[in-house]
């Protein structure tokens, strides 16, 4: 187990509330390995609002465990995982799933079936901007356009058995993305304005696609965006109805390399040192907390 200071924890918890904008942030629990530190922040900081999970059977699992509204964040072709959340939804938990593709929605379609549950599923759209000679992002979702999005959703409105309820549109490329690194003045220039340039761009295109589904019909509950390292930048979007973030309430030193995310390290962790190849250079065994 890792050795929390909760009174940090609870504090960066309280600055990422802050930087929300009043957009109520999802906590994603790939970051929060601990049903205890989950509960903690969604009773106590009431600007946490739901779960953002990794799998299917997670998300299920955490509904038996009595926590509610989980959205799984990565489309899967998991049948038992799908047949996990049919059966939690049918027992009365909320529970969306992540789709990118009519095949996704078919399968979600036939395991719901199975159970004569109705699984909410939510649109996830790539979020990454290409600049001449420059994909800037990470490769995603195939959906990039508003056909695209449209050709989903009508295929959810056509398919018994599952309904539409959100978008998740995240922006790895600002929320991810470093850009106060010690002793590299000249590329964080360069990705300051790459990221502006790609959040301008991803607002247009966010709120394009957003508005083409609402004029086709379809009525949706949520739309997802942004992370811990772009919860301000993402709030300023008119279309983004909540948030997510997780790791930034433990804040690993990944974001000291971020300009004007101050926040507190809450967790530790210790690690072997199995070789030292050259003074002041150690490789640990392991990986775990660390690596991600």
């Amino acid at each position: 187990a890792l050795p929390y200071d909760l009174d940090r924890f609870r504090e960066n918890a309280r600055r990422l509330v802050a930087r929300s904008n009043g957009r109520p942030i999802r906590l994603a629990t790939k970051s929060i390995r601990c049903r205890p530190l989950l509960r903690l922040v969604l009773d106590e900081h009431p600007g946490f609002r739901g779960l953002m999970a990794y799998s299917p059977r997670e998300a299920a699992w955490l509904g038996r465990e009595g926590f509610d509204d989980v959205l799984v964040a990565y489309p899967t072709a998991d049948r038992d995982g799908l047949r996990d959340v049919a059966r939690a939804v049918s027992d009365g938990r909320r529970i969306t799933l992540t789709v990118d593709s009519v095949d996704h929605v078919g399968l979600a379609s036939e395991v719901a079936a199975e159970v004569g549950a109705v699984l909410p599923l939510c649109i996830d759209l790539d979020m990454s901007s290409d600049f001449p000679g420059l994909h800037f992002g990470v490769q995603r979702s195939p959906i990039r356009s508003a056909a695209a999005a449209l050709e989903v959703a009508r295929a959810i409105a056509r398919t018994r058995n599952v309904r539409l309820d959100g978008v998740l549109a995240y922006e790895a490329q600002i929320a991810g993305i470093q850009d106060a690194v010690s002793g590299q003045h000249a590329n964080n220039l360069v990705l300051r304005a790459l990221k502006q340039r790609s959040l301008a761009e991803v607002i247009e295109r966010r709120g394009r696609i957003v508005e083409a589904l609402r004029a086709d019909g379809h009525g949706l509950v949520f739309v997802n965006g942004g992370g811990t390292g772009s919860l301000r930048e993402t709030s300023t979007d008119p279309h983004v109805t909540e948030l997510a973030a997780g790791s930034g309430l433990f804040a690993p030193t990944l974001f000291d390399g971020y300009q004007g995310l101050l926040l507190e390290a809450a967790a530790g962790f210790a690690v072997e040192v199995g070789r030292i190849p050259r003074p002041g250079v150690f490789t640990c065994s392991g990986g775990g907390y660390v690596a991600s």
